[in-house]
């Protein structure tokens, strides 16, 4: 229970209660009259994980600036998060489906975590990457965000502008904030097969592009096809 493992039964497990618990909300947040409230007790759940996850980092002994400091785009987005769903402001909404989905869901995929459940850090790991995931779910599903490939492009230079100032920081200080320094994780990621450093700096950002765009088609595809399972089953549709 000390120590986690990638693959794992628990990994597994982990997982499906995520799905499951990310059911739950979606099934809550269905019903109109119930959304709002629904919404603001998630927001207020997130400020508070994301929150503690602050200072766990900043409060760890030995200090570690590596990675004590809440520059990780996940720590970002965790706080996008909240924003995202308290207003509805574009820009977070945007950078919440796109890099909650494309780069925040990679933890359940391949986290880099070593401890286990009977650590705080193992809670804290998967709990804030699930609010985020859920959240840009939350968006897709229950408030209708449809990306557009405007979005998709303002995300991709967000996120540019983002590495534009975490590349110089880590080749100062020799950190990874990001994951666009020199050196690699210390667990498996998709990162890992993207090249050397500094080409794979090129790739992460093709492969950016790549995602955003097959997300917006995605999105528009299944919006479609809805759209015409609703025309052919119009009994269906609520007065």
């Amino acid at each position: 229970m000390e120590h986690f493992a990638p693959y794992s039964t628990t990994h597994l497990l982990t997982v499906v209660v995520c799905i499951g618990l990310g059911l739950w909300i979606w099934r809550m947040a269905a019903n109109a009259e119930a959304e709002p409230m629904v919404r603001r007790a998630w927001v207020r759940a997130v400020l508070i994980v994301q929150s503690i996850n602050v200072l766990y980092f900043a409060l760890r002994q030995p200090f570690d600036w590596a990675s004590a400091l809440p520059l990780q785009v996940c720590d970002v987005m965790g706080w996008v998060a909240a924003w995202s769903l308290s207003t509805d402001r574009r820009l977070p909404r945007t950078m919440l489906v796109f890099a909650g989905l494309l780069l925040c869901g990679q933890a359940f995929v391949t986290p880099t975590l070593a401890e286990g459940p009977a650590t705080l850090r193992f809670w804290l790991f998967f709990a804030s990457h699930f609010q985020i995931v859920a959240s840009a779910f939350y968006e897709l599903l229950v408030r209708g965000y449809a990306p557009t490939m405007r979005d998709a492009a303002n995300a991709w230079c967000v996120l540019l502008a983002y590495a534009a100032l975490m590349v110089p920081l880590n080749l100062v200080t020799g950190w990874n904030y990001g994951y666009v320094g020199p050196t690699n994780p210390g667990a498996f990621t998709a990162i890992e097969i993207l090249g050397p450093w500094p080409l794979r700096l090129v790739t992460m950002g093709v492969v950016v592009a790549a995602g955003s765009t097959l997300l917006v088609l995605s999105v528009r595809a299944v919006g479609t096809m809805m759209r015409r399972r609703r025309r052919s089953h119009p009994s269906t549709l609520r007065p």
